[in-house]
C-alpha cells in the first residue's frame, strides 16, 4: 500500500517561502513608501485591480474555455501550444488593460509620479504573492498533512492514481525546491512594478504604444517561462534555470521601466515625484 510522508526540510522549505511570499509585499510597501513617499490606498487599488482583472474575470473565462475545448487539446499538440500562448498573453490584456483603467478612474485624483506607480505595482503584485502563492502553500501543506495521516482513502477511486503519482513527486524532490516559489516571487514583484510603471508611461504621455509593450512584456515573460518548461521537463535542473531566466526578465524590464518613468517625471527643480496639490492628511 502506498504511503506518503513529507519530510522535515521540505516542509520547512515550504513554510519559509510562504512566510516570504507573505511577508515581502509588506516589507516592500512600507520600504517604498518611506523613499518615495505616496498614499497607502493606492496599494488598496492595485489589489483591487488584480482582483477584477484575473480572479473575477480572466481565470474564470480560462476555466471555462478550458472545460469546454478540453478534448480538441489533449488531441493536438498544436493547440495546447496555441492555448498556452493565449494563456499567457491573456494574462497581459486583462493585467495591464486592467491597470490602464484603474489609473483613469481609481487613481485619477492621484499624482501620475514614480511613487503612485511603484505602490500600484507593489499593491497588484503583493496581493497576487500573498493569496494565491503564500495562502494557497500554507493550504496545500495542510492539505498534504492530512493525507500524509489518512492515506488516500478518501480520494475518490478515479482520481487517487494521479494524487498518488503527484504526492510521490513531492517526495522525491530535494527538500529546498518549495524555496523557488519564494524566488519566483521576488522577480514577479518587481515585474508587477515594471508593468505598472510602463502603464504609467501610457498614461502621462498619452501614446497606447507603452500600453501594448506592458502587455507584450507580460505576456512574453509569462510564455519565455511556461514554454520552457514544456520544452525542457520539469526536473530541478529545468525549475532552476526558468527563475534565472525570470530574475534576468525583470531586472531588464524593472531597469528599462524605473530610467523612462524618471526621465518622465522628473521635474526641473529634480524632484522624482510631482508637487503635492493638497494637504495629504495620510502622510501625517
Amino acid at each position: 500500500m502506498f504511503e506518503f510522508h513529507l519530510s522535515p526540510g521540505w516542509t520547512a522549505s515550504l513554510v519559509v517561502s510562504a512566510v516570504i511570499s507573505l511577508s515581502l509585499p509588506v516589507i516592500l510597501a512600507i520600504a517604498a513608501r518611506r523613499r518615495l513617499g505616496g498614499r497607502w490606498r493606492i496599494l488598496g487599488w492595485g489589489a483591487l485591480v488584480f482582483t477584477v482583472s484575473q480572479i473575477l474575470t480572466r481565470i474564470p473565462a480560462i476555466q471555462i474555455l478550458g472545460w469546454w475545448w478540453q478534448d480538441a487539446l489533449k488531441a493536438s499538440q498544436t493547440l495546447q501550444w496555441l492555448w498556452l500562448t493565449a494563456l499567457c498573453f491573456s494574462a497581459g490584456l486583462f493585467e495591464e488593460g486592467g491597470r490602464y483603467l484603474g489609473y483613469r478612474w481609481l487613481l485619477r485624483k492621484e499624482p501620475k509620479d514614480l511613487s503612485t506607480g511603484v505602490l500600484f505595482g507593489i499593491g497588484h503584485g503583493g496581493f497576487e504573492a500573498m493569496v494565491l502563492v503564500g495562502l494557497g502553500q500554507l493550504t496545500t501543506l495542510v492539505s498534504l498533512y492530512f493525507l500524509q495521516e489518512t492515506g488516500l482513502a478518501m480520494i475518490p477511486a478515479e482520481a487517487r492514481e494521479i494524487t498518488e503519482k503527484q504526492l510521490i513527486t513531492i517526495m522525491e524532490q530535494p527538500d529546498w525546491v518549495p524555496l523557488l516559489a519564494a524566488w519566483e516571487r521576488v522577480a514577479s514583484m518587481a515585474i508587477h512594478v515594471s508593468l505598472s510603471l510602463i502603464v504609467l508611461l501610457a498614461v502621462r504621455s498619452g501614446q497606447w504604444r507603452w500600453l501594448l509593450v506592458a502587455m507584450l512584456y507580460h505576456g512574453a515573460s509569462n510564455f519565455v517561462a511556461v514554454g520552457y518548461l514544456e520544452l525542457a521537463g520539469r526536473d530541478t535542473v529545468s525549475m532552476v534555470v526558468t527563475e534565472v531566466l525570470i530574475t534576468l526578465i525583470a531586472a531588464a524590464g524593472l531597469w528599462f521601466a524605473l530610467s523612462r518613468t524618471v526621465r518622465l517625471t522628473k521635474p526641473a527643480d529634480g524632484a522624482l515625484n510631482d508637487p503635492p496639490t493638497r494637504p495629504d492628511p495620510e502622510a501625517r
